[in-house]
């Protein structure tokens, strides 16, 4: 069966197989054709251009209907194509998405595997997201220092979806923040069951960053809209040495007032 090569390899990336690609085109050039005529012209055996066929319609590219008691099949209009495009389109979305999620597992694996510091950068506003993504992958406390002046003015609507899906997912997060108004509010507003923030009275400057320590991993990320830049650390030395900095510092701390 003779076919227009650049039409085939256009309808094969919109999803259809060689066969089904073959056949369609087939129909485009012969317009409406029973199945008797399919089988002699196609070369293909009878079971096999049925299930092409079946498929065609099922997806709304091709019609069926019956003629003297014998099958007939025609293309439908073209723009029937947009569909299947549209859902190739969102299937190569969600592959996307499925393997940003297991990048952070696959670096894990090969730093354990390799036995070398893993470092990832992400760059954008894409950066917190990936950032706080992957500290949902935590089995234990997340540490963070954190510029609570800035994520309140620049980055609370993603702070909010976070922290939700944090308490979802009951992980706990211990936080310590320079003693301020505006650190006491926060902490008031915390489930303490989710949320521990402890206060230090050290007049710390605005950094604009927030640094969280889980597991064998150190992340960072900068605050700037204008030029967001996240890191993520993994090795077992350089988490353990933070952690226990941070220990340190949770030590001499003050527990914040609990809600009434």
């Amino acid at each position: 069966m003779k076919t227009n090569t650049p039409y085939k390899e256009a309808l094969q990336k919109a999803g259809l197989n060689r066969n089904e690609a073959d056949t369609y085109l087939y129909l485009l050039e012969h317009g409406k054709t029973p199945v008797q005529q399919l089988l002699k012209d196609t070369g293909l055996k009878r079971g096999n251009l049925y299930h092409i066929l079946y498929s065609l319609r099922d997806q709304g590219l091709v019609i069926q209907s019956e003629e003297k008691k014998k099958l007939h099949f025609e293309l439908n209009d073209p723009s029937t194509l947009r569909p299947l495009l549209d859902r190739q389109h969102q299937q190569i979305q969600e592959n996307i998405r499925e393997v940003e999620g297991i990048l952070p597992e696959l670096t894990s694996a090969y730093t354990l595997n390799y036995h070398k510091p893993g470092i990832v950068l992400f760059e954008g506003v894409d950066a917190e997201r990936r950032i706080l993504e992957d500290s949902l992958t935590a089995t234990e406390d997340i540490l963070q220092y954190v510029d609570l002046e800035a994520v309140t003015k620049q980055h609370s609507e993603m702070n909010r979806l976070f922290a939700k899906k944090r308490a979802q997912l009951k992980k706990k997060k211990r936080i310590i923040l320079s003693d301020a108004p505006i650190s006491r509010e926060y902490a008031l507003a915390q489930d303490s069951a989710i949320t521990e923030v402890r206060l230090i009275d050290y007049p710390l400057p605005s950094f604009g960053t927030v640094m969280q320590m889980y597991g064998s991993k150190i992340s960072y990320l900068t605050l700037n809209p204008s030029g967001m830049i996240g890191a993520i650390i993994e090795d077992p030395q350089i988490a353990q040495m933070h952690r226990s900095l941070f220990e340190a510092a949770w030590s001499q701390a003050r527990p914040t007032p609990q809600k009434a």
